[in-house]
């Protein structure tokens, strides 16, 4: 028997998906604790569809996450610090938020949970930084650490 589920059932499958399932088991469980419904051709055909429509959607966002990749590659951003008189170290490092408003002005769009790096910017210098546009896609984002005028 052919059902829907309902909600996330352990050891069985997640919401939204079909399963095929004995008699008694849809009866005596699932069923009972409206965990699950009887999968008519109609709803296959429904949750079909579905499935299609966030594959397709899947495809396109990896799609962009590509093109985006070729546009930080060519970019370098430059984030001006204030730095003591001595010039060593800046008060204060740059931020996830100085990098995406950088890529903004540049015409790149993208959040600060997206930005990775191991070590604060404080210093002087160029810097690579990760960029997570996608589960496996990834680039690195040329940043330099300027002196504020």
């Amino acid at each position: 028997m052919k059902v829907y589920l309902l909600q996330d059932v352990p050891s069985l499958g997640h919401k939204g998906e079909i399963k095929k399932v004995a008699l008694g088991f849809a009866k005596n469980f699932l069923f009972p604790k409206q965990l699950a419904t009887l999968a008519n051709p109609s709803l296959i055909k429904q949750v079909e569809l579905k499935k299609e429509k966030d594959n397709k959607q899947e495809e396109e966002k990896k799609t962009e996450a590509k093109k985006l990749v070729e546009k930080i590659k060519a970019v370098t951003v430059t984030i001006p610090l204030k730095f003591s008189t001595e010039g060593k170290e800046a008060y204060a490092a740059a931020t996830p938020t100085m990098i995406v408003q950088a890529l903004n002005k540049k015409g790149i769009k993208i959040s600060e949970s997206q930005i990775e790096f191991k070590n604060p910017l404080k210093e002087i210098g160029d810097y690579k930084v990760i960029i997570n546009l996608y589960p496996e896609i990834t680039t690195e984002l040329k940043v330099t650490v300027t002196r504020e005028k």
